[in-house]
């Protein structure tokens, strides 16, 4: 684009009559510390823009802004911020009305007349630039306003859009000055022979100066006779085009005025910053006066609103705005296909930011527009200026011309090329090539001397690495590329093997461009050039030679890394009779359900049951052992079942019909959801399709038979009408006898929900006398009227009844069975409820005496047996841990089918442990009864597994030697990712067999019966409950759980076996072996058996890869990354087995606590210390040796620290874990195993001894007392209502807060001359405790732990926070409310 340059001479404000001055003074109003910066931007701003600008825009942050809460600022000072904010929108409004500028300062209307000339004037555009561009029409302009501050940017974007506002609302802008009535006006004056009115009523003439450079900018934007090809002199004052008067092009202006008009938005970076706080989030609701809400509807949208850039952009070019304002910092995010100009309204920073600005103009004959200061003030500072940009951009492309480098023989350089590097990879031609035509091209991309640098550059960038490496530039420098003092050899990152890394040029360019800085910058172009060949060649640079992003880096890998998946056909059940298609009997297996215990073998007899019991009927066989199962019951006590021995016999179709029927009618009385209209039924279709042996429930007599008389008459009585059942009841004649002839389950009237078991007549009528004292009540009669509304005759049959039993509806914890024997045991202590009256009788032990109307009874909807219905108390309990062994021995029986290495590893498992394995949380049967544990354990098998086979795969292994430790750790996570899992448990069928229903009404269903629901308009509906299916975490957690299962039972390389078998690994290569390599380092060798216990180690050599830091980037051995990869999955794996098997009684959150106790970086570089390994690193970081230092004193008994105490580098445990990782690569996954317990065997004892005499009854809390983290351990204890801050001491001192400080072992103040580090734990706004220590995460780790011991100290502190934050509270979301 061409360019022109626009001076200014004067860039603040004078009024325009001389004098100056500035805003009204706020010093000394009772203004908060924080305002004082803010109002001093205001101020230059009111200098560089003038008063009309700061009017507009103060009056809008006055309406915007909201209290600095986070600095303490009173509401005294915050109301004392925004008066002042409107006294200054006053005084400028009142400036604005006495200057002859209008209120502006000359640089802002020069860019207010510029941008009308180009927007409003010429708002069609180039009619010729479309035709050639093959355009239809006219296209608007559009371009970008660059400005240094955000305050700027935001008061321009106010100031455009007040005045787009004026003009249209005030016809025209009646009250709107234009710049052309103004001093600062400097538009041409000429005379025009065209019909159009000329805006004066004098001629115009063309008088402008041609040297001022401002007026020609302004005539060439209004005219446009600016050449592409034209020198920058020649275009400051070309006047081509001159006898076109001003606003006399056809199409330009219409009869109404302009035909476009300048529609602006802003981009800045946190512009609700600028004045603490620009709450956007209630928008323009948030008025603060009468006045403002009389005029909320003339309110501007809100301001200060942070933008997505993408949709800034997208209105740009969409045409929703035709002028962006932008700060500097956010140019390179600028990026406008359609940008037609670009106006830098601030000075140039650099020739860098020249390139970048112009770059933004791409249309065709787009142009540059600079604002430069001409002021004698501003010339006498030095400042880069449009024509020294463009004289450096000239030199730079002059140069890149002219190189000769092309002119030497081609076919020469090809004999003479000879790398003298020791790398002998395939790209050695390509990199020849690259060199000899000075680019390389790959599939996508392209790369040539002048990007090379650059590129790669960016590579080592994009590379994962540790927080600390990027706190600073020479700690970042460290891991760059680096050249030589000759730049004439490369040295690339650490990570790569070192033949790889090293790159030196040719012979022949060793003398290339001299001593000089352009020839070390070529010949560094040179290096990098090969260097981005190399790293494609590696494909650690995808096809557009950019460095791979995580998923290039997962697609790539994993096409070689994962193995396609087994699938196999669902198993289906022919067995299951049919009454439709079966003709003939069918030999079935009933199994009978024997329950016992003393209370319950008590109701049996007195129900007279005669060893009649329920029984299980099956089709197949149900496996050999079911266990035993107990149950504790708040009435019958405790409960034991026992499945008995199989017999053998036939049955018809339709007898098997007339069985499901009873089975469903035993489910539907005691399972059904009574709140909604949900029932069971018997489904063949889903018995054929389950994982489970299908199997139903029968009734035996007392030989053993099925009871068919019995059967039979409970599914009558299910088919009885309400009619029925009441006339049942009250048609027998109990008048001749004192019982039933057996004992019914009957319900009032008025409670059907009630059950009660009803034994006969107490020869009692409703007219007896009632034996409690309740006021108005003489009679049974009187009772049943007054207490329970429900008329009964006063010769109504009394019958002797006793309350039903708790039915519990989920496995219930012993917590909650505590709380139903202790409610018992109080309604046992009561003396009234236990006391036998007159007629009430007790035959069952447990259950209440009570006396019920004959008339306002019924026998029980579904099942009025009630010793029948005394063994169905505990039929869901039995039938669901039933289904879940028989499910699990489907499973086992699946897997030696279908997956025979691990169904021969689970034949050897008991049923139990392969349950839990398989076992869902969703199940609610606690840790111990679920995968939760072994799931955990299994996630670290899984771990070590990639790793391992990572580093013995022949397709993978030369892949491993050229990653990144964190790319290899990615492609880890890849490998084993949730999807890959899920994948895996889905396709091998094993997720079918996954436990996930949990006992309850609604949620799970018994094995061939499926829920159906009853709608309001009488039609049937799938309730679908069985259709849920394990989710995609259940089935990846079930996958890591049989991986450690296996390994727990079989060791590791089984687990390996059954990895590679499902499809989530590979094989291993077991022949992937090296020779050891002979070394004479024998510090190396004393170090392992010091830290490891090793004394013979293979590969030496790897000892020296372990101590190797990445910094050390010289050095002839790669860093210690790759094994420090390694050795993390050693250690996890091997302290979590420590933790399971010696630990498995804590519970799972506790178990994770001794594990990061165990692998945490304070406790791995405690042992580094201890073990002199710090002293062998290799490294080049100037800053680690004083870090070393602090942590070792620290942590010695002068320093009195615990390791909670300390912040200690991480370079420190990085090197234990690659001496680990060494130990595994050199000898094996159990060399890599023995050297961590080694290794660990000082926190391990003292683990043990902690825990040995800590709580046995409490295990749990004692060890998250001993050994949880002081901020873990606060935020479970309060994480709603307590925060962690920091402060500056100076500043802490300074402020004066009011906490008690902790310091130097002892409580005191902190200074305001001090360099610490104060951390704070608030609750509610109030400081609570604080500590102050040199380090910010030793302060913070301190601050926790004080808290913690006060909270410990004194238990009701935090029961009161919370007491007072729920009172806090209440008036607040109140006033939300209010606000809504």
């Amino acid at each position: 684009p061409d360019n022109l340059s626009s001076s200014s001479s004067s860039s603040s404000f004078d009024g325009g009559g001389g004098g100056g001055g500035g805003l009204p003074s706020h010093r000394g109003i009772g203004l908060h510390e924080s305002r004082i910066c803010e109002f001093n931007q205001l101020d230059r701003l009111y200098h560089q823009l003038g008063p009309k600008v700061v009017s507009i825009y103060s009056a809008t942050v006055a309406r915007e802004c909201s209290r600095n809460k986070w600095m303490n600022e009173t509401p005294r000072e915050f109301d004392a911020a925004r008066r002042h904010l409107r006294d200054i929108s006053a005084f400028c409004s009142d400036r604005c009305d006495v200057c002859p500028s209008g209120g502006r300062t000359e640089k802002l209307a020069v860019l207010e007349e510029l941008l009308e000339d180009i927007v409003e004037r010429r708002g069609g555009g180039n009619e010729e630039e479309e035709e050639e561009e093959g355009g239809e029409g006219k296209s608007d302009p559009v371009g970008v306003v660059f400005v240094d501050m955000r305050i700027t940017a935001l008061a321009l974007y106010d100031y455009f859009r007040h005045r787009k506002r004026a003009l249209a609302d005030e016809g025209d802008g009646a009250s709107w000055i234009p710049v052309s009535e103004t001093k600062w006006t400097r538009r041409p004056k000429m005379t025009t022979t065209t019909t159009t009115t000329p805006p004066q009523e004098e001629p115009l003439t063309a008088d402008f100066d041609e040297d001022d450079p401002v007026a020609a900018a302004i005539h060439d934007a209004t005219y446009g006779g600016i050449d592409m090809d034209s020198d920058m002199d020649d275009a400051l004052t070309d006047t081509d085009g001159i006898d076109d008067a001003y606003g006399t092009h056809e199409g330009d202006c219409d009869e109404g005025g302009p035909k476009n008009e300048i529609r602006c938005e802003v981009l800045v970076r946190h512009c609700t910053q600028v004045f603490k706080y620009l709450d956007k989030s209630k928008q323009a609701k948030r008025l603060v006066s009468n006045h403002e809400k009389e005029e909320e509807a003339n309110v501007q949208p809100w301001l200060h609103q942070q933008k997505k850039i993408r949709d800034v952009l997208d209105g740009l070019r969409r045409g929703e705005t035709n002028v962006l304002i932008a700060t500097s910092l956010v140019e390179e995010g600028v990026d406008v296909a359609a940008c037609s100009f670009v106006i830098v309204f601030d000075r140039l920073r650099s020739t860098k930011s020249y390139v970048q600005m112009k770059g933004r103009a791409r249309r065709k004959n787009a142009k540059l527009y600079v604002f430069q200061d001409s002021h004698p003030r501003a010339q006498s500072q030095r400042m880069t200026t449009l024509k020294e940009a463009q004289e450096i951009q000239n030199r730079i492309l002059r140069f890149l011309e002219g190189r000769a480098l092309l002119g030497r023989d081609k076919s020469l350089l090809r004999r003479l090329f000879r790398p003298r590097s020791k790398y002998a990879g395939p790209s050695i031609s390509a990199e020849e090539r690259a060199l000899i035509e000075e680019e390389y091209r790959a599939e996508d991309g392209v790369v040539d001397l002048s990007s090379a640098k650059a590129l790669l550059n960016r590579y080592a960038v994009n590379i994962p690495l540790d927080a600390s490496a990027k706190t600073s530039r020479e700690r970042l420098m460290l891991h760059m590329p680096s050249y030589d003092d000759e730049s004439t050899i490369l040295t690339l990152p650490s990570h790569l093997p070192s033949d790889t890394r090293c790159i030196e040029l040719p012979d022949i360019y060793h003398d290339y461009g001299g001593d000089t800085m352009a020839g070390h910058k070529e010949r560094q172009n040179m290096l990098a050039l090969v260097a981005c060949v190399r790293l494609h060649s590696l494909k650690l640079l995808n096809s557009r030679l950019l460095p791979l992003k995580n998923k290039d880096m997962q697609d790539r890998l994993l096409n070689v890394a994962l193995t396609r998946l087994p699938t196999f056909e669902p198993v289906t059940h022919t067995e299951v009779p049919d009454q439709e298609t079966d003709k003939e009997e069918r030999e079935v297996l009933v199994y009978p359900l024997h329950q016992s215990g003393s209370v319950f073998s008590q109701n049996d007899a007195a129900l007279k049951g005669e060893g009649r019991v329920l029984c299980i009927v099956s089709t197949a066989p149900l496996p050999d052992e079911i266990p035993g199962l107990n149950f504790r019951h708040s009435e019958l006590g405790f409960v034991a079942v026992k499945v008995g021995a199989a017999k053998k016999t036939k049955l018809s179709p339709e007898e098997w019909g007339e069985l499901s029927v009873f089975y469903s009618s035993l489910m539907n009385a005691r399972f059904r959801k009574r709140s909604k209209a949900d029932w069971f039924r018997y489904s063949p279709n889903k018995a054929k399709r389950s994982v489970l042996t299908p199997h139903i429930v029968g009734c035996l007599d007392k030989n053993g038979s099925l009871d068919w008389a019995r059967i039979r008459k409970v599914i009558k009585d299910y088919c009885r009408s309400d009619e029925e059942r009441e006339q049942d009841i009250a048609s027998v004649d109990i008048n001749g006898s004192s019982d039933f002839p057996e004992p019914r389950v009957v319900c009032p009237l008025y409670d059907p929900a009630m059950k009660y078991i009803a034994f006969g007549n107490s020869n009692l009528k409703c007219s007896a006398a009632f034996p409690s004292t309740i006021e108005g009540v003489k009679s049974y009669q009187d009772y049943f009227r007054k207490s329970r509304e429900h008329e009964v005759p006063a010769d109504s049959a009394l019958l002797s009844a006793q309350r039903f039993w708790h039915l519990p509806r989920r496995v219930l914890r012993e917590k909650n069975i505590e709380r139903l024997l202790q409610k018992k045991k109080a309604a046992e202590e009561d003396t009234d409820i236990l006391k036998l009256h007159e007629g009430e009788r007790a035959p069952c032990d447990g259950l209440v005496a009570c006396l019920l109307p004959q008339q306002a009874c019924i026998e029980c909807q579904h099942l009025s047996d009630a010793h029948l219905f005394l063994h169905c108390v505990h039929l869901p309990h039995i039938l669901y841990h039933t289904d879940r062994i028989i499910q699990t021995q489907s499973f086992v029986e699946y897997t030696v089918e279908r997956l025979p290495k691990l169904g021969n590893y689970l034949k050897g498992i008991v049923v139990e442990e392969v349950m839990a394995a398989i076992t869902a949380r969703s199940c609610q049967l606690g840790e111990e009864m679920s995968y939760e544990k072994i799931e955990w354990f299994g996630d670290g098998v899984l771990k070590m597994i990639h790793t391992d086979t990572l580093l013995h795969s022949r397709e993978l292994r030369k892949w491993v030697a050229i990653l990144h430790e964190g790319d290899l750790s990615r492609l880890r996570c890849a490998m084993g990712s949730n999807k890959r899992l899920r994948d895996a448990s889905r396709s091998t069928g094993i997720s079918r067999y996954i436990l996930i229903h949990c006992l309850g009404r609604g949620q799970w269903v018994p094995s061939c019966l499926e829920m159906y629901t009853i709608t309001e308009e009488g039609g049937v509906v799938d309730a679908r409950i069985e259709s849920v299916e394990p989710s995609d975490k259940v089935c990846a957690d079930v996958i890591e759980s049989l991986l450690g299962l296996i390994y727990i039972r079989y060791g590791f390389y089984a687990s390996v076996d059954i990895a590679v078998e499902v499809g989530v690994s590979f094989p291993r290569d077991p022949d992937m072996t090296t020779k050891p390599t002979p070394t004479s380092k024998a510090k190396y060798l004393a170090i392992a058996e010091g830290l490891m216990g090793i004394r013979d180690f293979k590969h030496p050599e790897l000892l020296e890869e372990a101590t190797t830091h990445p910094s050390a980037i010289h050095e002839n051995v790669p860093n210690y990354q790759r094994l420090e990869w390694v050795g993390d999955a050693v250690l996890c794996i091997t302290a979590r087995e420590h933790v399971y098997r010696k630990y498995h009684f804590l519970g799972l959150a506790e178990m994770n606590i001794l594990e990061s106790t165990l692998v945490c970086n304070e406790t791995l570089a405690y042992l580094c210390v201890k073990n002199g390994l710090a002293q062998h690193i290799t490294h080049r970081d100037p800053f680690l040796p004083n870090r070393f230092r602090e942590f070792r004193q620290s942590i010695s008994e002068k320093g009195g620290r615990g390791l909670w105490g300390t912040d200690p580098p991480k370079v420190l445990s990085d090197v234990v874990e690659s001496m680990l990782g060494a130990a595994h690569v050199d000898g094996g996954f159990d060399a890599g195993r023995s050297a961590v317990i080694f290794t660990l065997k000082p926190i391990i004892d003292t683990i043990t001894c902690a825990l040995k005499h800590g709580d046995e009854f409490n295990p749990n809390k004692y060890a998250k007392d001993i050994f949880m983290h002081p901020k873990q351990e606060l935020h479970e204890m309060g994480g709603g209502i307590l925060c962690l801050k920091t402060w500056r001491e100076e500043d802490f001192a300074g402020c004066q807060v009011e906490c008690p400080l902790w310091c130097d072992s002892k409580w005191g103040e902190a200074s305001e001359q001090g360099a610490g580090t104060v951390a704070v734990v608030q609750s509610l706004g109030i400081n609570l405790v604080s500590a102050l220590e040199q380090n910010t995460h030793v302060a913070k780790n301190r601050a926790c732990a004080l808290a913690v011991f006060a909270f410990h100290k004194f238990p009701d502190l935090m029961e009161k926070l919370k007491e007072v934050k729920k009172s806090i509270s209440t008036p607040k979301e109140e006033e939300d409310d209010d606000e809504s």
